[in-house]
């Protein structure tokens, strides 16, 4: 029996495991210290210094491809989402106050 989570987050469970992300939500504890926001234009520079063009894509901690609207963080990567049981991604347009830069060859 699938529970009422799973179908609500779209898993049936009759075909396969779900294709859903676990987009990390930006109401989680970690998230909010470190102002993570999906939307780095949403960021409020009047609580964090973030520079002009700053996001997840071009940030040293984010692993994911070029192209994809969510991937891995060094950061959050490790954590599970409780629902979907697949580690969360973060925008690539997101943000939040470890922003590095990539380091240059």
């Amino acid at each position: 029996m699938v529970s009422q989570n799973a179908e609500a987050r779209g898993s049936s469970g009759v075909n396969g495991p779900s294709k859903e992300i676990a987009k990390l939500p930006e109401n989680d504890k970690q998230a909010m210290a470190l102002g993570y926001r999906a939307d780095a234009k949403l960021v409020d520079i009047t609580k964090f210094k973030r520079g002009e063009g700053q996001s997840c894509q071009n940030c040293q901690l984010y692993s994911g491809s070029p192209g994809d609207e969510w991937g891995p963080c060094a950061i959050f990567s490790y954590r599970i989402d409780p629902i979907l049981h697949k580690n969360y991604v973060v925008s690539a347009k997101g943000w939040c106050k470890s922003w590095g830069p990539i380091a240059s060859g």
